[in-house]
C-alpha cells in the first residue's frame, strides 16, 4: 500500500461520457488525461463485472469476467487484427441513442441494440479473421475461470427467455449438477470433432443412444457456439482493459478497483463451485447474507439474497474449508492483476457474517404483504485473518503488501479492526457521517444545551478550538466528545480511517445531502461552521462541496482523499430540470446505477483547474 498523500476520483466506468454507456475506449483515455490535468493521481471504479438484475454492478454473473457493455466499438471497426465491424454499423448504432439523456445510462436500449453488433463481431470473427493466435492465448491464460463461465452463459443462452429456468438453480438436473453437465459437454465435445467439416448441426452424424438425440445435440450445439461468443466478449474486453490500465500507469494513474465480498447467487461462481457455498444437497440455498436493520434499513434490515461462504468444513468451525480458500484465492489474485489497490466491500464478513435462514426471509408488512426481512438472522464466525494469511502464501508476499482497502463502515467490532491492522490496510471514513446532528453543549458552567436551531448555533464560541471540544452528541445514553469522532480527518491515525470521502456510491450527493429537508437547522450550522473553522476562515464565501474538498484535500493525516465526481460538480440527488437521478445508489432500492456525465454536467476546464490548484495548495500534487 502506496503511503503517499494523493488524491482523486470515484467514477464507475459506465458513467463515463458516452453516448450510450462509458467503455474503455476514448472517454476512459480522455478521463485519464483530465485526471492528469486536476492534479489527480487516483481513478476509483465500481466493480467491472457484467451486470444482470437491475443493472447493479454488485451482482454479477461473475466475479472474473468484465462487463462486455465496456467494449468500445470502435476497435473493431479500426484495429487490424480484429476489424469485424463496419463503420457505418457503429453509426446507425449510436443515432439510436439520439433521443436519451445524456445524464442516464439507457440500459433497456442497450441490450437491446449492443449485443446485436457483438453478436454479429463474433460472425465475422469466426468467418473472416485467419489470426485467432491472440484469441487462443487469452482462452489458455484464462482458462481457470474463463471455462466455467462461457459455459455457464452458453446455457443461459440457451434457455434466455424461459421464466421456468430463468437461474441455474431452475435448470434441468443434467444442467443443474455441475458434475454431469461437464461429463456430457465432454461427451459432445467428441461429437464436435467427429462432425468439424459440417455446418449445419441437422446434417452431423452420432450414435443416437442413451442421453444423446438430435434434439439435445442442438441444444448443447448452442452451449458450445454461445460458450464461444463469451469467450470472445472477454477476449475483446480485457484487451482493451489492458491497454487502458497501461496508459494509465504511464500517466501515473493508481486504479482503485472495488470487489464486493458475496458474489450473485444466479452465477457461475456459484454453479461451478458449489462446495465454496452453504448449498442444500440439491443445489439450492440453505440461507441468504445480509446484514440486520440499520441505518438504510431501520426496519427489515438489508436482505441480499447472496449464497454464504462456507468457511468451514462441519459446524464445529475448526477446520477451514479449502474449496473456499482456494477459490478467493484465485479471485484475489485474479483482481489484483487488474487494479493497483482493490477496495474489498464489507470487509467486517471476513470476520463475522449475518446469516438468514432460507425459512426465515419472508415475513408480512403492515398492509398483509410478504416482503423479504433480514431480522430473523444471527451472527456467524468466517475465515478471519487465516484467509489473508493463506492468500499471502500462495501469492508469495508478506501478509502487509496485499493492496487492499477495507471498507469497515457500520458497525465494526474489534475483530473485524484486528484483521484490517494485520494486513495495515487502511479503513474508509465518510464525512457525510460525522456526528453533525443531536449535538449537546456543555457550557463553562456545566449546563447541557441541546442543539437544535440555528440560534442555538450561532451565539456558540466556535472559532475557538475550546469550544469544538465541548461539543458532544450522544451515544448509548452517555455523553461523547464529538471531537473523537473516527470519521473526522484529525482522528485517522487513531481510527485507521486513512481514506475518507465526503461520501461514497452508497451516499447522497453532498450538495443533495446538506440540503435535505432532513438536516436540522443546527446541523447544517455546525457543518458550516466546522469547515469554516479548520480551514481558518480562507474560503468563507464558497460553496459547502468546495469548502469539503479543500478541508480533506489538506488533511495531513488522511492518505488518500477521493471525490465523487457528482461532488466535484457540485451536484444535488436529482436533476431540478429533468428529474434524473444523480446519486448513484440508494442501497437497497431498485432503479440505481444510472447517472453518467454528460450534457451541461462536464468535468470542465474550470473545475480541473480549481481542483488542480486546490490539490497543490493541500500538497498532494
Amino acid at each position: 500500500m502506496r503511503k503517499k498523500r494523493l488524491s482523486g476520483v470515484l467514477l464507475p466506468v459506465a458513467s463515463l461520457p458516452a453516448k450510450d454507456i462509458g467503455n474503455f475506449g476514448k472517454v476512459a483515455y480522455e478521463f485519464l488525461d483530465q485526471l492528469v490535468a486536476s492534479g489527480q493521481k487516483i481513478w476509483q471504479m465500481l466493480p467491472i463485472g457484467p451486470t444482470i438484475i437491475h443493472d447493479s454492478p454488485f451482482y454479477s454473473p461473475s466475479a472474473f469476467a468484465i462487463s462486455p457493455n465496456y467494449i468500445a466499438l470502435e476497435d473493431l471497426t479500426e484495429n487490424p487484427t480484429r476489424k469485424v465491424l463496419e463503420a457505418k454499423t457503429l453509426e446507425d448504432y449510436y443515432h439510436k441513442f439520439d433521443f436519451e439523456n445524456p445524464n442516464r445510462v439507457a440500459y433497456h436500449l442497450l441490450w437491446e441494440q449492443k449485443r446485436p453488433i457483438l453478436q454479429q463481431a463474433y460472425r465475422t470473427f469466426l468467418s473472416n479473421v485467419q489470426d485467432k493466435t491472440s484469441f487462443q492465448r487469452f482462452v489458455a491464460s484464462q482458462a481457470f475461470w474463463l471455462e466455467d463461465y462461457a459455459k455457464f452463459m452458453g446455457v443461459k443462452e440457451l434457455f434466455m427467455g424461459q421464466k421456468a429456468h430463468e437461474t441455474w438453480f431452475q435448470w434441468p438436473p443434467e444442467f443443474k449438477n455441475k458434475t454431469e453437465f461437464d461429463r456430457l459437454y465432454c461427451e459432445f465435445e467428441k461429437i464436435v470433432e467427429q462432425n468439424q467439416h459440417k455446418d449445419d448441426v441437422n446434417q452431423w452424424n452420432f450414435n443416437a443412444s442413451g442421453y444423446w438425440n438430435r434434439e439435445r445435440v442442438t441444444q448443447f450445439h448452442t452451449i458450445h457456439y454461445q460458450a464461444g461468443y463469451h469467450r470472445f466478449l472477454q477476449w475483446i474486453v480485457f484487451e482493451q482493459w489492458q491497454q487502458l490500465k497501461q496508459a494509465a500507469q504511464l500517466k501515473g494513474i493508481i486504479l482503485i478497483g472495488d470487489c464486493p465480498i458475496y458474489v450473485a447467487p444466479d452465477s457461475a461462481d456459484v454453479w461451478a463451485n458449489q462446495a465454496v457455498f452453504k448449498l442444500t444437497a440439491s443445489g439450492n440455498q440453505a440461507c441468504y447474507a445480509g446484514v440486520p436493520p440499520d441505518y438504510f434499513s431501520p426496519k427489515y434490515g438489508q436482505f441480499w439474497g447472496n449464497p454464504i461462504y462456507k468457511w468451514f468444513v462441519n459446524e464445529e468451525r475448526q477446520e477451514l474449508n479449502m474449496a473456499a480458500l482456494n477459490w478467493w484465492c484465485n479471485r484475489l489474485q485474479h483482481q489484483f492483476s487488474l487494479f493497483d489497490e482493490l477496495r474489498i466491500d464489507h470487509f467486517r464478513g471476513f470476520a463475522g457474517y449475518w446469516e438468514i435462514p432460507a425459512d426465515k426471509c419472508t415475513e408480512k408488512d403492515e398492509n398483509g404483504v410478504m416482503v423479504k426481512t433480514a431480522k430473523y438472522g444471527a451472527w456467524k464466525p468466517a475465515a478471519g485473518i487465516r484467509l489473508f494469511e493463506y492468500v499471502a502464501e500462495r501469492l508469495h508476499k508478506k501478509l502487509t503488501e496485499l493492496p487492499i482497502i477495507a471498507e469497515d463502515l457500520g458497525v465494526i467490532t474489534k475483530d473485524v479492526t484486528a484483521i484490517r491492522e494485520a494486513l495495515q490496510a487502511p479503513g474508509m471514513a465518510i464525512f457525510q457521517f460525522a456526528a453533525w446532528d443531536n449535538l449537546h453543549y456543555i457550557h463553562p458552567d456545566g449546563t447541557d444545551q441541546y442543539l437544535k436551531t440555528d440560534a442555538d448555533v450561532r451565539g456558540l464560541p466556535l472559532h475557538e478550538q475550546a469550544a469544538w471540544d465541548r461539543l458532544f452528541y450522544m451515544v448509548k445514553d452517555e455523553l461523547v466528545p464529538f471531537s473523537q469522532h473516527e470519521f473526522l480527518p484529525e482522528n485517522a491515525p487513531v481510527s485507521g480511517k486513512r481514506i475518507s470521502y465526503p461520501g461514497t456510491h452508497d451516499n447522497e450527493t453532498l450538495v443533495g445531502w446538506f440540503t435535505s429537508k432532513d438536516r436540522l437547522p443546527a446541523e447544517k450550522a455546525i457543518f458550516e461552521r466546522y469547515l469554516d473553522h479548520n480551514l481558518r476562515g480562507e474560503y468563507k464565501q464558497e460553496p459547502i462541496h468546495w469548502k469539503v474538498i479543500r478541508l480533506l484535500l489538506k488533511a495531513p493525516e488522511l492518505q488518500y482523499t477521493i471525490f465523487q465526481m457528482q461532488d466535484l460538480l457540485g451536484l444535488p440527488n436529482i436533476g431540478p430540470q429533468d428529474n434524473i437521478k444523480i446519486r448513484t445508489n440508494i442501497p437497497n432500492k431498485e432503479g440505481q446505477w444510472q447517472w453518467k456525465l454528460g450534457g451541461t454536467q462536464q468535468f470542465s476546464m474550470d473545475i480541473m483547474q480549481k481542483l488542480k490548484e486546490a490539490t497543490r495548495i493541500g500538497g498532494r500534487s
